[in-house]
């Protein structure tokens, strides 16, 4: 009696047998698939077979990630026809160190964007904007939880507090809601709250929020 395949294990099978089946169009082997809607189908589930790994990097907005899968895939392309990546060697795996590497990449880039660049400009002329900050905890409380939250490369809250601050001015001033902060920045609403809630640390003593 065999024993059945647990569901990540048939899930590790079916993205190495895609990753495959590309590199056979690639090359342009005998099973290579012949169609157009048979490529993208392959590349549908090499794309769903790395979407596990989002979890790893938990920061990065769902079109983040998917940009920087797909240039993964543009740079394992780009090897595989140069005959640079070995069948022998776990291409499955190679592809998913290429994206984890990519993301890694880009974090540390925005890391260091926001260790040097400037602090994001929350005190506009904009009547509404300037409204929301008031109502959030004081313009001048706002500017230097945000300040603060920036020093310490905290991305998460300095996207979630400046989406929240846009919705507010869109809404003259009206609080928003964490499910809807939380599809601009690509998080779900409980992740926004505990954004939030972090953000009060930044915030100079004796600040009080709504």
């Amino acid at each position: 009696m065999s024993v059945p395949q647990k569901r990540e294990d048939r899930g590790t099978v079916k993205f190495a047998r895609a990753v495959e089946s590309y590199m056979d169009y690639l090359e342009g082997t005998d099973e290579a698939p012949v169609f157009a809607e048979d490529v993208q189908a392959v590349l549908r589930t090499i794309k769903q077979g790395l979407a596990p790994f989002h979890r790893v990097f938990p920061t990065l907005t769902v079109d983040r990630w998917e940009e920087l899968v797909d240039l993964s895939l543009t740079r394992f392309t780009d090897r595989c026809i140069a005959g640079k990546i070995d069948r022998q060697k776990n291409p499955g795996g190679y592809l998913v160190k290429i994206t984890q590497n990519s993301a890694i990449d880009y974090l540390r880039r925005e890391a260091k964007r926001m260790s040097s660049g400037p602090v994001p400009d929350v005190a506009a002329n904009d009547d509404a904007i300037a409204a929301s900050v008031d109502a959030l905890a004081g313009r001048q409380a706002v500017e230097a939880g945000l300040k603060a939250a920036w020093e310490s490369q905290d991305d998460t809250v300095v996207r979630v507090v400046l989406a929240w601050l846009q919705v507010a001015a869109e809404h003259d001033g009206e609080r928003p809601s964490t499910r809807e902060v939380g599809a601009i920045v690509g998080l779900s609403h409980t992740a926004v709250s505990d954004a939030m809630n972090r953000f009060k640390t930044y915030l100079p003593e004796g600040s009080s929020p709504t």
